[in-house]
């Protein structure tokens, strides 16, 4: 094991104050509070094929992550989980088919849901969006190959994800979709959908319930009229045994149900006590069962009605949420025969109960995880009943099954080939052939072995920046730089050729650490980092032998701070220059021990600036996103011109990374869309669709691998994922 140096006095007492910042509250919730880029004007995307394509005859390869084992969970056959899924479509016939909609990865089918590793097949790929928010059934349909499903951005990071644009319907379980509503659905937040024949409604979070009485062709907004009142959708529920029975809880507080698929509507709301503006969930029991839940940040009511809402008795009420993220974080469902059992969970690592009614009050509750019971991953969303009986709960780990028929109920992971991880940061340990990511909720996580296809969770909660030195030891040594939300855990580890770790060493937080804190290793010495907090840029000089922040922070100071992972830092002609994105600018240092200044302001339009990348070799070459727009400067900063183009017409936009590098192709800027990877070479002018099969998915870090000429993307949804440049390519 590796020894290394102690701290000084000074490190030691910005490390405690750090901690002190993160120890308690909101730092150890999984959800980051809403980006404001996505509160942003919808815009339908381009069509991709389209799209002008480079180096169409290579394809990009998925490296995961993919059956991950995690030591949180106990759930059988492997403790293994995914990402995060919101939605569960079970066959009502037949137990082994099974529709998952997940947060930013699409939509998913298996025809074999009760073996213990299902086999699980992507069917949304190329769809304009892989936000998926809920997917269903026709129940009219008998043959069970109509299915409708609704894109909505319900990511704990930040509700960032894919362009919200309206339903997908398929007639053919899910082989072919047909994309409906865009016009009128455009920008909506569904938060669920019902199809019965030509009937269609989709449930929204803003605006209220929508309503096609001819397949999708044209829509109308039904709340504001028959009874239904104006305003946006907080739970939606279909009665599984009568499907003409709906049921709503609006965003104002008042339920109401529909015995006619929406022709008029019934106020249910006596007796229920919903907080202002709620969340809520309600579902339906057999029989004239309904069950309505009250949610603000945590559970504050829970109803039963045995009269379909003629009138309500309280429940006893689980502890659901301990982190308090019951907007997006709530799963409930009433057992399919039985008039006394609902099941529900929350965000909480055991928040999994089931409530019977027929107790009474005081003893209505009891815990299904932990003990023999084993246990599910955390942050729950959905709960489904199968064919045959079976309890499923989609949460941010995936997919689980509780087998009720069991002598004793057991959680099982169905996770198996699913790579649906939303990958904020990625990097490549060229020492082991190791990648590393940085996930949303999934923590950071790294292969078993390199090409591998299984992969282990290194670090828990929500995964932070990554980053890996692989010149600073000896040539069989790497050192990898991880953290969790805030900078928790903040450490370097030594690992060996072999992938084993062989040296670790803590490293201290900062008084103002991000949400996803970024780190930045010098190019050319990569013993320097920055790490950007809210309000300050931090630059340690040694940061391999644990000696400090030199200083903390650096003299003068950098007061600076930086977006979200927008820094670069280090070329070969000036291993101390750095460029930050700062607001709707970018900062930059020439030489040690001078300020940050600010460059030439970006041109007329930019906003929050995404990322910059300056060109390893030449340091006043430089690129910064913003997100729609592209600039580039080769003096430094003294100027800027707009190098977007034709983008917009090709590309769906939230440029969220870039890349600047050279190979043979000259010099080209790779640039991680909603739709995949664009790249823009100089020679030509232009910009291309890269390579081929990458799914069209939010690109949300990039990074360029010289030696091996490899473009390595993480994206928030499908994982993470390869493209390997030619030896030598055309230079036409």
């Amino acid at each position: 094991m590796y020894r290394l140096g102690k701290w000084w006095i000074e490190f030691a007492r910005i490390s405690l104050c750090a901690s002190a910042l993160t120890a308690t509250g909101p730092a150890y919730a999984d959800a980051e509070p809403e980006d404001p880029q996505e509160r942003r004007s919808a815009i339908m995307p381009p069509s991709i094929s389209s799209a002008p394509k480079l180096l169409n005859d290579v394809a990009w390869v998925p490296l995961g992550p993919i059956r991950a084992e995690n030591s949180r969970i106990d759930a059988a056959p492997h403790n293994q989980i995914s990402g995060a899924i919101h939605g569960i479509a079970a066959h009502p016939t037949q137990a082994n088919v099974m529709f998952v909609g997940t947060v930013n990865g699409g939509i998913w089918r298996t025809h074999n849901a009760t073996d213990p590793n299902p086999v699980w097949l992507p069917l949304t790929d190329q769809l304009p969006s892989l936000s998926i928010a809920k997917a269903r059934f026709d129940p009219l349909d008998a043959s069970g190959q109509t299915l409708i499903a609704g894109t909505g951005r319900w990511s704990n990071y930040g509700l960032r994800g894919d362009d919200e644009v309206g339903i997908y319907y398929s007639t053919n379980g899910g082989v072919v979709w047909s994309h409906l509503g865009s016009q009128t659905l455009l920008g909506k937040k569904i938060v669920d959908v019902a199809a019965r024949g030509p009937l269609l409604l989709v449930a929204t979070w803003d605006d209220g319930l929508f309503v096609s009485r001819d397949r999708g062709q044209t829509w109308s907004l039904m709340s504001g009229t028959v009874g239904l009142p104006s305003g946006g959708i907080a739970a939606f529920a279909e009665d599984r045994n009568n499907p003409q029975r709906l049921a709503v809880v609006t965003r104002g507080g008042r339920a109401l149900r529909s015995d006619n698929l929406g022709s008029n509507w019934a106020d249910i709301s006596t007796g229920l006590a919903f907080p202002a503006n709620p969340a809520a969930r309600i579902t339906f029991g057999p029989g004239q069962v309904l069950y309505a839940a009250a949610i603000s940040d945590v559970l504050v009511g829970l109803y039963r009605s045995d009269n379909a809402g003629a009138s309500w008795t309280p429940l006893d009420t689980p502890p659901l949420h301990p982190k308090r993220q019951g907007v997006i974080n709530t799963a409930m469902v009433a057992h399919p025969t039985d008039p006394h059992l609902l099941y529900a969970a929350g965000d909480g690592a055991f928040a999994h109960y089931l409530i019977n009614s027929a107790n009474p009050r005081g003893n209505q509750v009891r815990p299904i995880s932990g003990g023999s019971f084993g246990k599910p991953y955390e942050d729950a969303r959905e709960m489904r009943f199968s064919a045959d009986g079976s309890l499923f709960l989609a949460d941010d780990g995936g997919i689980f099954r509780l087998s009720l028929t069991q002598l004793q109920p057991r959680w099982y992971s169905l996770n198996s080939n699913l790579v649906i991880s939303e990958v904020h940061n990625i990097a490549f340990d060229t020492v082991s052939g190791i990648y590393v990511v940085g996930t949303q909720d999934n923590g950071t996580q790294e292969q078993v072995t390199s090409d591998g296809v299984s992969w282990r969770v290194a670090k828990h909660a929500d995964g932070g920046d990554v980053q890996i030195d692989v010149q600073s030891l000896m040539p069989s040594h790497s050192v990898r730089y991880t953290s969790m939300q805030n900078l928790m855990s903040f450490d370097g580890k030594i690992y060996a050729s072999n992938n084993a770790n062989v040296g670790i060493w803590p490293l201290p937080g900062i008084p103002d650490p991000q949400f996803v804190t970024p780190i930045e290793l010098n190019r050319v010495f990569p013993r320097r980092m920055l790490v950007g907090g809210r309000d300050v840029l931090y630059e340690a000089q040694d940061a391999i032998m644990a000696s400090p922040y030199l200083p903390i922070p650096a003299r003068p100071p950098l007061p600076s701070g930086a977006n979200r992972g927008a820094m670069s830092y280090g070329a070969t002609d000036n291993p101390s220059a750095i460029y930050v994105g700062k607001g709707a600018g970018v900062l930059k240092r020439v030489r040690p021990g001078t300020e940050l200044l600010a460059t030439a302001p970006l041109p007329s339009g930019a906003q929050t600036v995404n990322d910059v990348s300056m060109h390893v070799e030449r340091s006043a070459q430089v690129v910064a996103i913003d997100n729609d727009q592209v600039f580039f400067s080769k003096t430094g900063g003294e100027d800027w011109i707009d190098v977007t183009f034709e983008l917009p017409e090709i590309s769906a936009l939230d440029f969220r990374t870039v890349e600047f590098f050279s190979n043979g192709l000259g010099d080209c800027i790779a640039l991680g869309t909603r739709s995949g990877v664009y790249l823009f070479r100089f020679e030509t002018k232009q910009w291309a669709k890269l390579g081929t099969t990458l799914p069209d998915v939010p690109v949300h870090d990039l990074h360029y691998v010289a030696a091996q000429r490899l473009l390595i993307a993480g994206t928030l949804g499908r994982g993470a994922w390869r493209f390997q440049f030619p030896a030598i390519a055309s230079r036409d």
